[in-house]
């Protein structure tokens, strides 16, 4: 657990319109920073908000006091700040929390304002009900959000499959139609020969796209179920951390540690086939084919 955590400094949560050049502290309905706040460090970099949620605005005030909120300058140190509020958090009155990206001064008045919940009106049982059944996840989202997202990622990488299968059973027919049509003809060998060709080349070209789609969906279940950090999730479905940059010295050991060569739109290994290229190699095989057709064609005239 970093010291920049407990090292914190306090923001009122309304500050006058034309103060906006000043740092934000305040005294009183105040929340817990890592870090001091104006408008030339929003500037450089976005931060972000991280807060618990509570029931009503006197707990909230008593947890925040608790440092049970911060204002973060980078991903890596949000996800570490959430991961450890979590692990403080557990069995104690845990209602989830909320991680909102700050840009400006009035969005963190805003924000700052409105997240603390006010007392509850109406029927304080169904709205104790509702917050005691949504669960929060470590990177942010609530369980139902995180959900509709996978499964969306998990049914385009399902279409994807379908749809190169579906592309190579059309394209097999139709050459295995063109190579029995021609068998009974002994006067175009070359024409059976060029056919069982591309037919081949056909199928060893989009079988790694095919077996990488399968993988992509198993990854994604993998991931959800196992309900791994932002980092973790990055390096599994990606092969290689969020902060990776190309050409870097750990470059070369990511992609050989963490990837596989099958191909995906990101880099996956030190060998990775990228989709683009598998998709040029099948017009390549298809292109080639056309083309000895016509030549055989040519010279048995």
């Amino acid at each position: 657990m970093s010291t920049t955590f407990h090292e914190v400094q306090r923001i009122h949560e309304d500050r006058p319109e034309d103060d906006a050049n000043a740092n934000i502290n305040g005294c009183t309905n105040d929340i817990i920073l890592s870090m001091p706040c104006d408008t030339d460090t929003i500037k450089r970099e976005p931060l972000w908000l991280v807060l618990e949620s509570f029931q009503n605005n006197e707990m909230g005030i008593d947890k925040i006091h608790q440092e049970r909120g911060a204002l973060l300058s980078s991903t890596k140190s949000r996800d570490a700040y959430i991961q450890w509020l979590v692990q403080k958090t557990q069995n104690n009155n845990y209602h989830g929390y909320t991680v909102n990206k700050v840009s400006n001064l009035d969005e963190l008045r805003q924000l700052l304002q409105t997240q603390v919940k006010r007392p509850m009106t109406g029927n304080p049982s169904s709205n104790n009900s509702e917050d005691s059944h949504r669960t929060f996840t470590p990177t942010g989202l609530d369980e139902v959000k995180r959900f509709e997202l996978f499964r969306e990622i998990i049914d385009h990488e399902d279409d994807l499959l379908n749809q190169r299968v579906s592309w190579i059973i059309l394209a097999q027919s139709f050459l295995m139609a063109a190579f029995i049509s021609a068998a009974s003809n002994l006067d175009n060998r070359s024409f059976l020969y060029i056919t069982a060709a591309v037919g081949l080349a056909t199928v060893i070209v989009t079988l790694p796209a095919l077996i990488a789609a399968g993988q992509n969906i198993e990854l994604q279940q993998r991931v959800y179920f196992l309900g791994l950090e932002s980092d973790e999730q990055c390096q599994r479905l990606h092969g290689h951390d969020r902060d990776a940059v190309l050409k870097s010295p750990n470059e070369l050991i990511q992609r050989t540690t963490k990837g596989h060569v099958f191909p995906n739109t990101a880099y996956r290994g030190r060998f990775g086939i990228p989709i683009l290229k598998t998709v040029m190699a099948l017009a390549f095989v298809q292109v080639a084919g056309w083309c000895g057709l016509l030549i055989s064609l040519v010279m048995e005239r």
